[in-house]
Formats: structure tokens, sequence, C-alpha cells
């Protein structure tokens, strides 16, 4: 019996090759799961930006300016009536993932910056800085 081959008879090399498919295989799974989540950080900070531009933008149209923080978009109602006059009262923008202080950070963990002058927000993380 040689001494490269177990009870079963797979020899050490068998194992060796198996073992480096099975950790090649695994670091592409890594990579593949790493770009998935990058696009979708990016997908919801798309909508985020979305979300809180539309909810500006109703709030100048409701009250006839921007709201001076960018938490009014959750603190203060929206009042609006159904087709059938039913009164539905909510928020103008609701603000999933917020920090300590009620701001809403972006999907990488960074907040929004808001101008209360302009009314215009965009996210603070390196690279999106612009959209």
């Amino acid at each position: 019996m040689s001494l490269l081959r177990n009870e079963r008879g797979r020899s050490l090399w068998e194992n060796l090759i198996m073992g480096a498919l099975l950790v090649g295989m695994i670091y592409v799974a890594v990579l593949y799961y790493g770009k998935v989540a990058e696009q979708t950080r990016i997908k919801v900070l798309e909508s985020d930006m979305r979300n809180m531009r539309l909810g500006i933008s109703l709030y100048l149209y409701r009250n006839g300016e921007v709201p001076e923080d960018i938490r009014d978009l959750e603190k203060k109602e929206c009042i609006e009536y159904t087709a059938g006059g039913k009164l539905i009262r909510r928020e103008y923008v609701k603000l999933i993932t917020k920090d300590k202080e009620g701001y809403p950070i972006d999907p990488f963990g960074n907040r929004y910056h808001y101008n209360p002058n302009t009314g215009m927000v965009h996210p603070t993380t390196p690279g999106y800085e612009n959209w």
C-alpha cells in the first residue's frame, strides 16, 4: 500500500486538487457577492435620492417653501384625499435608515447633505457627491 493513498483509495494529490478547486470556487463566489452587494447599494442610493427629491418637491408644492431640515420630511404630515374622499395622513418621505440624530444615511453609511437654501440633497459618499 502506498503512503500517498488513504484507506478509501484516494491519493494525496487527488485530495489536494479537490481542495484547491473548492478554494477557487469559494474565492469566485466571494468576489461575485461583493460585486452584487455594491450594485445593490448603488440601486438603493438611486432610489433614496429619487424619493427624497420627490418628497422635497411635494413639500415645496404643499407649503410654498422647502423644508428647513431634511428630517422635516418625516416629521411633518402630508394630508391627502383619495379619489373616494378618504383623508390620509402620512409623512412626505419615510426615511428608513437614519443615524442617532435622525438624519438619513445612504447605503454606504454616510449622511446625505441637505442645503435648506436651495432644497437640494445629495450623498456625501466619495464618488457619489455629484449625484
